[in-house]
């Protein structure tokens, strides 16, 4: 059977609070530090739950009592409270004289701390085939070695700032599977020479335990990132369109046709169209007539009663242009109409006209 990975093992430690990894974490120092200290106990614990022999005298009593306080210092050290417990248990079991109590707390205490070791050294030595490949990728695009034209097969991908806000708090959180699984994700991609090589870098750092280190690395990435996004003094200005129509591929034409020269937003239903204009402004409101959950007249209506949007340019979106369709309209308060299935040109012309 497969040895688990360290990221599935420490993800699994810290779930079952086996071993409490902010707390002990935060004792230590550094992550390093931490990393140190679970070496060291799997170095020394099996040794010393070996010597814990029953005592039958005052002697044996103070020899039990010495064995059972160094494993617990060392037990509080890497934060495992669950083991700690059972060992306090089997100190005031010996104390009292309690042997079968005592007999069953050491055999409890042997056992789990034999798997935890056993875990923790299967975890040293693993190395998954990705971690190999992307320490292969990361040893190809170390700094100074030159790449070679067509070489980097990866697709250039937009920057999202979202994934790495999320690989920030899951670095910081100290979830080590999760965050490995977002880092090898955005590595699949390639951004800008600088981007790909903090992400190798924290790779690397990840994949030794360096948690100080990939957390600095991450949090400047982040930081240079939400520059980058930041929108520009032309974005800024750019007027705000809301569509609401229940059909994706109408919102989808109309930002796909709109978004060079404004910002444009798309919602499905009335509640969404609500939320949006009561908690955003909107200089122009494009609205589907035949909507399920409620018509665009009515939604209309509902709108003209926001202050805000008295006097907001609505244009309808219809299949039917009548006489009837018309006159509702204007009653409604729409400024104009656009025939589906839309026409870019049209679309275009209709929303420069009463925006300009």
């Amino acid at each position: 059977m497969r040895a688990k990975t360290p990221q599935y093992l420490m993800h699994k430690l810290m779930n079952n609070q086996e071993i409490d990894a902010f707390s002990a974490q935060k004792k230590a120092g550094s992550n390093s530090a931490y990393f140190g200290l679970l070496a060291k106990f799997t170095a020394t614990a099996p040794g010393l739950v070996v010597d814990l022999t029953l005592p039958t005298n005052e002697k044996e009593l103070a020899a039990f009592q010495r064995d059972i306080h160094t494993l617990q210092k060392q037990l509080f050290a890497i934060g495992s409270s669950s083991l700690l417990w059972l060992a306090q248990k089997a100190d005031a079991s010996a104390r009292c004289g309690c042997i079968v109590k005592c007999e069953n707390e050491i055999f409890q205490l042997a056992t789990r701390i034999n798997k935890l070791c056993a875990q923790l050294d299967e975890a040293k030595v693993d190395t998954t085939a990705a971690e190999r490949a992307t320490l292969a990728f990361g040893a190809a695009n170390a700094p100074g070695k030159q790449s070679t034209p067509g070489g980097d097969k990866r697709a250039k991908a937009p920057i999202k700032q979202e994934h790495f806000e999320k690989l920030c708090i899951l670095i910081d959180n100290f979830e080590r599977d999760d965050a490995l699984f977002i880092l090898h994700s955005l590595m699949e991609f390639s951004y800008d020479p600088v981007i790909d090589a903090v992400l190798v870098a924290i790779n690397k750092g990840m994949l030794d335990f360096d948690y100080d280190e990939s957390a600095h690395l991450a949090k400047r990435l982040l930081s240079d990132i939400t520059k980058m996004c930041a929108p520009s003094e032309k974005t800024a200005a750019k007027k705000k369109i809301l569509a609401i129509d229940d059909v994706p591929d109408v919102l989808n034409t109309v930002k796909s046709v709109l978004r060079d020269d404004y910002a444009v937003y798309g919602v499905t239903n009335h509640m969404a169209a609500l939320k949006f204009l009561t908690g955003n402004t909107a200089d122009l409101i494009l609205l589907d007539i035949e909507m399920p959950d409620m018509n665009g007249f009515v939604l209309l209506d509902i709108i003209r009663k926001i202050k805000a949007y008295e006097a907001t340019p609505v244009l309808f979106f219809t299949a039917n242009i009548s006489v009837e369709n018309i006159e509702k309209a204007h009653s409604a308060g729409g400024s104009d109409f656009i025939k589906k299935p839309v026409d870019a040109k049209v679309l275009l012309e209709k929303v420069g006209k009463h925006l300009n």
